[in-house]
């Protein structure tokens, strides 16, 4: 579980450097450059990063589960 954290960390990071690099490029461009995909990229990448690692770590469970090493979870009825 450790290995998806780790890739989701530096996924974020690769976020924060577009991000950066957004910051940088417009305080030195005109208002004529279009640089607003940058920060489009920037929330698409964070986006697969939470993806990724909600993958992971659901399929790390559900391995521990088949194992043994992990409980199943309880499942409540719905009262509703």
């Amino acid at each position: 579980m450790q290995s998806a954290l780790d890739q989701f960390r530096i996924s974020i990071q690769r976020v924060r450097d577009l991000i950066s690099l957004h910051n940088s490029i417009k305080a030195q461009a005109t208002a004529a450059l279009d640089i607003s995909d940058i920060l489009r990229s920037a929330l698409v990448l964070s986006v697969s990063a939470l993806d990724y690692y909600v993958h992971e770590v659901v399929t790390l469970g559900m391995l521990e589960i088949h194992r043994g090493t992990r409980s199943e979870p309880a499942v409540t009825a719905n009262t509703n």
